[in-house]
This record gives structure tokens, sequence and C-alpha cells, in this order.
């Protein structure tokens, strides 16, 4: 692709783009922003404010989803979007040779680039560079922990962020005076701004407004000072608690900085890039201040529009090399693409403007034409998206169908099922929990089975309260204690009330218990030191293997109760490790039910009633929704990470079935795959009680996972249709981790639907008369 700059030589003769990794925009320009921290400053960054309100220009960077150090640097630098695909590559680079920039970017096109930072992020950028353009200095990978600064505190440490804003402001000042000293001159531009920022729980990654909403500052050679305030104002209530509102704020997208940097200094703009300048739109001030006034900023503008297009005409061309009957952007079909290729007529115009003095409808005409490239290049990305929706669609509907045809009769009877916030679940559960058995069970059956009925309503009770509480959990002690103790006190009672059993008379079995129990014990107390530790920063996590045995044996002379028990207490003692605040009770309340509607189904069945059983869907989804902090896999809680491992590595994401199956706690600290542990424990014993209700019942295997895996798949379908690519960012990375979270949990219920089928052995199961009269041990039901 041809390459443009400016007619001529920027006006600075050098650059510096200062990162703070992970500042947010409001914590630096706010007033008494840790007013929670004893003896906080008022201005916690007293150097970039004077700089704001003195010398520079500012404004907001708005970041894109995901909002992770790599694709935040790639935009900054190189100017563009780069594709989601990435995240499979850690969104770093530990592997230079692997994972590589490799398109165009500011860094390509500087005489030379002298770059200090992590180790994670400067590597990426040298393979697509020419030998000897780009010189690095990082940090210690040993010592890299230790210097990540703002990435590494959140709101649960407000002093140490703002100590760490307060190293960054003095950092700005020391570089400045540094290249003043050295250079002798003015003659230096800066840019200072974020990757990305942080939600009120110190996470990013996902699209909140506190990660997409970073600062930037831009000031020195060739740059603007402050301008007041236009008319309307240029300010929300967002900023308006800045105490800046006298000032023009100035907001751009994040991948418009490479476009304004190249500007500055003159070099060639990169030719992947997709930004578009600031100054290019003139019925808002840019940031820059040209030497030649509105003549520099119009050829700036045509600047943009030709590299765009530039950028434009290669992807229509490898589109339509693709494609047998293409179909270009209706924009340039119409305008026609001329003998000279596509946006000729366009550019043409404006050059015509530009030579009369035309300068500001120049500019607007130049606005119009890059915001149709960006059009038309969003266009090509998504051309092929019809046909694969097409795809998926009959790929679902025919897998329903297959589902259906499977295990439903000749003319079932119709049913809805539907749902959009999480209070129904809570409201499901209390209708099965006491309306269906006063509604549809007869009063003799009521009476005989009274006591099987108040625990069945009270354990649904209890689990209808957590899908109510919010997905935003402090790490809270007392709760997480407290959820130990219950599991502890519900297998103390499930031990006691088992029947006798080839299982309880085992002496393997016994000691399995009493090994099971004193890791739920030292489980819970290692968790309490740790994060005192951690909260009085003396200390980080460490490894610790959990109690497999559970998964380990498979009871061929147990009863199932005493399956169901040991598996409890294994997977309890892992949830103590991953657990935030509540979900330690909520297990606890949600193998109750499992339990009871194990045995109330097997009474429903042996009393030969109507088959009217309750929906094995609105157990798996109180499953997912009821811990109360997954509503997508881009904002899970760090804080129980650091209690096992404290060194990013993207690659141990390979050891996800080894840890599933035997509890190693092997995920790097920040990937969500971590916490997708607290998802699957609760599905293995759905899995089990599956596996139970096949035997009771003398249904074949994963019947009733098929049943549940065909309305899973109408919920896959619902959240594929709704994936969007307009509308804010928060909007568009929630549509995207609905339907990628709605997928996974039909991958984890299947793979907790294998072992449950090979953690129970299949026996034959008793004629009704004998279900009803309990004679047979092995499926006696459980006491207590």
């Amino acid at each position: 692709m041809q390459r443009y700059s400016l007619p001529d030589s920027g006006p600075a003769r050098r650059l510096a783009l200062i990162v703070g990794d992970g500042l947010r925009a409001d914590l630096l320009f706010v007033r008494n922003g840790f007013s929670m921290v004893p003896d906080s400053p008022m201005v916690v960054a007293p150097y970039l404010r004077s700089i704001v309100e003195a010398r520079g220009a500012w404004g907001i960077s708005h970041t894109r989803v995901p909002t992770e150090t790599r694709p935040g640097h790639v935009a900054l630098i190189g100017g563009m979007y780069e594709d989601v695909s990435e995240v499979t590559k850690g969104w770093n680079s530990n592997a230079p040779p692997t994972i590589k920039v490799d398109f165009d970017n500011v860094f390509n096109q500087s005489s030379t680039t002298y770059a200090f930072g992590a180790p994670t992020v400067l590597p990426m950028f040298i393979p697509g560079a020419p030998p000897g353009k780009i010189h690095t200095w990082t940090f210690n990978v040993a010592l890299e922990d230790y210097t990540m600064g703002m990435l590494k505190h959140a709101s649960q440490y407000p002093l140490e962020y703002m100590k760490n804003i307060q190293i960054v402001d003095k950092i700005v000042n020391q570089t400045e005076d540094l290249f003043r000293e050295f250079y002798q001159d003015d003659d230096t531009a800066f840019v200072f701004t974020s990757d990305h920022g942080m939600n009120t729980n110190g996470n990013h990654g996902d699209g909140h407004p506190d990660s997409t909403r970073t600062p930037l500052i831009v000031w020195g050679k060739g740059v603007r000072g402050p301008l007041p305030d236009s008319v309307p104002s240029s300010h929300e209530a967002y900023s308006e608690r800045f105490g800046l509102s006298h000032l023009l704020r100035r907001d751009v997208e994040q991948a418009d900085v490479a476009f304004l940097m190249s500007a500055l200094i003159g070099t060639s703009w990169p030719v992947n890039a997709m930004g578009m300048l600031p100054d290019v739109d003139p019925t808002k001030p840019g940031y820059l201040l040209p030497q030649e006034g509105e003549n520099t900023l119009a050829e700036a503008a045509l600047v943009n529009a030709k590299v765009l297009l530039e950028h434009y005409r290669a992807q229509d061309a490898a589109k339509k090399m693709r494609s047998r009957f293409y179909r270009p952007y209706s924009y340039f079909e119409k305008a026609g693409t001329g003998t000279r290729g596509i946006g000729h007529a366009q550019l043409a115009m404006i050059e015509a403007l530009v030579r009369d003095g035309e300068y500001y409808k120049a500019r607007l005409q130049a606005m119009e034409v890059i915001r149709r490239v960006q059009d038309g290049m969003h266009y090509l990305q998504i051309y092929d998206a019809p046909v694969i929706l097409a795809i998926v669609i009959f790929a679902y509907l025919g897998w329903i169908a297959l589902c259906a045809v499977t295990v439903l009769p000749p003319n079932p009877d119709p049913s809805r099922f539907g749902y959009e916030r999480r209070v129904v679940w809570s409201a499901w559960l209390v209708g099965i929990g006491a309306a269906w058995p006063l509604v549809s069970w007869p009063n003799e059956l009521r009476s005989r089975h009274w006591c099987l009925l108040v625990g069945w309503a009270a354990s649904c009770l209890a689990l209808s309260v957590f899908p109510l509480l919010s997905v935003e959990q402090e790490e809270d002690l007392f709760k997480i204690t407290c959820g130990a103790l219950a599991m502890c006190i519900a297998g103390w009672v499930g031990m006691r009330n088992l029947r006798p059993s080839d299982a309880r008379k085992s002496p393997w079995f016994k000691a399995m218990m009493v090994v099971l129990f004193m890791g739920l014990g030292v489980s819970t107390a290692l968790v309490y030191f740790i994060v005192r530790s951690l909260r009085a920063k003396q200390g980080d996590g460490v490894i610790v293997l959990n109690a497999s045995l559970p998964f380990l044996t498979r009871f061929e002379i147990s009863d199932p109760g005493a399956c169901l028990l040991s598996v409890f207490l294994g997977i309890g003692a892992w949830f103590i490790w991953v657990a935030v605040s509540v979900e330690g009770l909520f297990y606890v309340a949600y193998a109750l039910v499992l339990y009871f509607w194990i045995e109330v189904e097997s009474v429903w069945r042996a009393e030969a009633v109507p088959d009217t059983k309750s929906s094995p869907e609105g157990t798996k989804r109180v499953a997912y929704f009821g811990p109360g902090n997954f509503p997508s896999l881009a904002s899970f809680y760090l804080d129980p990470i650091y209690r096992l491992v404290s060194k990013y590595n993207p690659y141990l994401v390979l050891v996800l079935l080894v840890n599933l199956l035997v509890d190693l706690p092997l995920f790097p600290e920040d990937s969500p795959l971590r916490q997708v542990f607290k998802m699957f424990a609760p599905y293995i014993l759905l899995a089990l009680a599956f596996s139970l209700l096949h035997t009771r019942l003398d249904i074949p295997p994963f019947r009733l996972f098929i049943i549940a895996l065909a309305l899973a798949d109408v919920m896959n379908l619902t959240f594929f249709l709704k994936v969007t690519h307009t509308g804010s960012w928060y909007n568009i990375s929630q549509s995207f981790y609905n339907f990628c979270t709605s997928s996974l949990l039909v991958l984890l219920a299947t793979v907790a639907c294998i072992i449950g089928e090979l953690k129970l052995p299949r026996r034959s199961p008793p004629s009704r008369s004998d279900a009803g009269s309990n004679s047979d041990p092995e499926y006696d039901s459980l006491e207590g």
C-alpha cells in the first residue's frame, strides 16, 4: 500500500508517549478522588493538572473492548483495533517470534524509537520493525509483579493506587525536565494516556465505562494550549466533578492517537490505521497548533482520507478475489469508482477545495469521506456474516430437532420457556418449592410425605435468595467462613443419616470421609490466613492440591447417597478456595435442592402420579445464575486468584481439563477460566443427580441431559441472534459475552454429565412396588 504524510515536516522534532497502565480518567482528573484515604491530597496528580490548566490540550480517550494491555497499545501505536481472535494469544507477547505486531505502526515510521516498559508489551513491536530501529529496555521478569504499579491495585487498595498515580505524575515531570536538559530546546511533543481503565473492583477487560474511559493529555511543540469551554458545553455529569468545566474537553477514539502522533512529528502515517485525526472535524477544535494555520489542517485532513482510502482499496481487492458474487460497499458503488480507483473523485474534490482556499469545506468533505470509508471497512469485515449466520441458525435448529425426535413422544404438548432477568429464577424456585406441591400433589400424598415436602420447600426458598444478590461481590471472610461451616454441618448430618450400606461399612469410605472433612477444615483455615496476609500485603498466594479422592474412585458397592456426599465435600473444599462471598452458602443450598429433588421425583414415580416433572433446565440455569457474580466472562473478581497463583502465563490455559478433573489450581491470575470452576462445580452435582434419577426412574442414560440440551440450544440461538456490533461498546461486549457464556454452559454440562455417569454405576432399578416400600437399601433415600 502507498504511504502518505504531510507535505512539510512536523512541528516537533521528537515525541514522548507515556502510557499509564490501567489508569482511569476520573481518578486522575477529579478533585478529592481518594477521600476514603486519610490525609489524601485534593489533587492527586498536580503536575499533570497544571499542564491541563496552563499549557496543554486534554480530553477522554475512549477505548474498545477487550480493555486489555495488548489491544490498547496496538490501538494507540498502530491506530487500529485488533481482531478479537487475538484473545486466544493472551493479548500479550510472552513469545515475540510467535506473537508479534505484523502491521504498520508509528514506531515503524519513526527514525528511531526508544521504548521503556514491561516485557509483555514492548517485545511484540520489534519483529515487525526494521532491525535496529526500536531499542527497548524492559523490567526484569522476576520483578514484574512488583513494578506494574496501577495495574496491580484496585478499589480494595485505594492508598496504593493513589500513590502509584502520584509516582506517575512525578515520572512525567522528571521526563519532561530530562528532555529539555538533554536537547536544550522545547521541540518535544508529549502525549500522556492509558491503555485501559478499571472498574470498581479493579478488573478490566469488559466494556464497563470505567474501563473504556482513559485520560488524554497532549502538550509541547505543535500542540495548542487550553481553550475555554464551548457552547454547548463539552462536559456532562461525568466530567463536571473534575473541576475543569471552564476548559474545553476534546474526546477522541483511542485509535485516533496514532494519527495525532504522526502529524506532530511529520512521519508517514500507519497504513493499517483506521482512526481519524481529531483536527479533521472543522466544527470542533482539535489538538494541533498548525504552523500555517487552516491550510495545514486541511492538508492533514486530506492525508487522513488518502490513508484510509488506500486501506479500504486493499481490503476491497482482497475480498473481491475471495468472493464469487462480490457486491461492493453501496456508497462507493453509487459514487462510482472511476478509472483511477475507488474514492478518486472524492479525493479530487478535496484537493480542489484546498487549492481554492476553502479549508473549512475541505475538512468537512474529508470528514465525510473518512466516515464513509470507516463504514465501508466495517462492511467488508462483516461481509460474510449473513452466510455464517444462516449456517449457525440451521445447525442449531437441526440439533434441536434431533434432540426432540430422540426424547419426545409423537404428540408432545407445547411448552414455553423464557427469561430476561435473574429474578425470574427466584420466582421459579418459589413456585416449584411451595406452589407446585400444594397444587399438584394429592392430599394423601402430602400428608404421608410432609417432612419431605417441608425440606423441599425450605431448600427451594433458601436457594431463591441467591439469584437476587448483586453481581458485584466484595471479598467477605465472614461469609466465606459461614459457607465452609454450612458445608461441614451438611456433610456431618448427611454422614450421620446415611442408611446402612456397603459404602458406609467400608473402611476406605470412612477414611476418605475423614480426609475430606479435614481437607475442608484445612482449606478454610488456609484461605482465612492467606486472605488476611494479602490484605496486609505481607505475602502472596500459594498453590495447593485439593482433595481429589471422590474423583479417583468409582463406588461399585456403595449407595448413590454416599457417592453424592463424598463429591459434595470434595468439591466444597475447592469452592472455599475460589469463593468471594456467599458462594459457599449457595453451594450448600443448591446441593440440598438437588437431594430433595431426587427424593421428590422418586416418591412421585413410586406413587404412580401422572408424569409432570419439574424441568431439569431450570435447575441447570440456577447453577449458573445462583452464585451471583457470573454475568459475563470478562469481569471476574481477581482476589481469590491471588490466593493460588501470582504470575501471569496465558499458556497455562491448556491445562483446563486437568484442572477440572483433578483440581489442580494452575490457571493464570487474570484468566477468567480460573473462575470457571465456580460454574462447573454445581454442574457436577447436577450431573450426579441426573444419573441417579436415570437409575431410579428407569430412564435411559443421558435422557434428561438431552432434554436440557435442547432447551439450552434455544437459549444459545437466542443469544446468537442478539449479538450486535452497534450501540455502546458495553452493549456490544455484553451481547458477545452472553453468547459465549451460554455456549460454554453446554460444554460444561456435557462434561459434567459424562462424569456423573462414570461416578454412579448403572444398576437394574427396582420395581415400582419395591420402590414404594423402599425395601432395597441400595436405593433407599437419605434421611435428614
